[in-house]
């Protein structure tokens, strides 16, 4: 179905973004999402995020909002791609860009849930973290090449 491919491959390319230029969520010193740094002063072509360079037009990229449905979106589509069948051949279709997208959506969803609960106490696993925080650049691009991949050649058997 060119829907579901057409919103893997936009959702694959938006975690990865989101991945690789946004800032991270559970560092506790990295300030508020909405906190910039204003530099007119200074430099006025470049604004600076905490923890992170981000040029102006990518500077959306840390919206809660749009972390949010990224994450849910491309979890959901990337399940669902799972189970669409290439040529009668099923799961393997669209194998390696619907696994980025669920790696890249849980990511974006874990970070999230992690900078948004209000219990003092709470901590997140060890393994969770050495499995979608501390990689998580390294999931992103996965996501960027996936979906790179995926739009250049869409009819491959596990892309």
């Amino acid at each position: 179905m060119e829907q579901f491919y057409c919103l893997s491959v936009v959702l694959n390319i938006l975690a990865g973004l989101i991945l690789v230029y946004g800032m991270d969520l559970t560092k506790k010193s990295a300030g508020s999402i909405s906190e910039t740094v204003d530099l007119s002063k200074d430099e006025p072509e470049k604004k600076l995020i905490p923890g992170r360079r981000l040029p102006k037009n990518l500077s959306g990229l840390n919206d809660r909002g749009l972390r949010l449905v990224a994450g849910i979106a491309a979890s959901c589509v990337g399940i669902v791609k799972l189970f669409c069948t290439y040529k009668n051949i099923p799961v393997l279709g669209d194998f390696i860009p619907s696994l980025a997208g669920i790696a890249g959506g849980v990511s974006i969803l874990i970070e999230y849930y992690a900078a948004n609960v209000t219990d003092d106490d709470f901590e997140l696993s060890d393994s969770m973290q050495a499995i979608f925080i501390n990689p998580r650049r390294y999931i992103g691009v996965a996501c960027l090449v996936a979906a790179l991949l995926h739009f250049i050649f869409p009819r491959a058997i596990f892309l």
